[in-house]
């Protein structure tokens, strides 16, 4: 059984994760919705 605070870690850490990886995908997305309305 996890206790809160054991939860509250992890989810800690999967923000972490998270942010740190949308971050970095963020340019390429973006560059490829402008490719995406330009090509419309």
């Amino acid at each position: 059984m996890i206790n809160e605070y054991g939860f509250t870690e992890a989810r800690n850490d999967f923000s972490r994760v998270f942010n740190t990886v949308y971050n970095e995908l963020k340019p390429a997305i973006i560059k490829r919705e402008e490719e995406f309305w330009k090509g419309l």
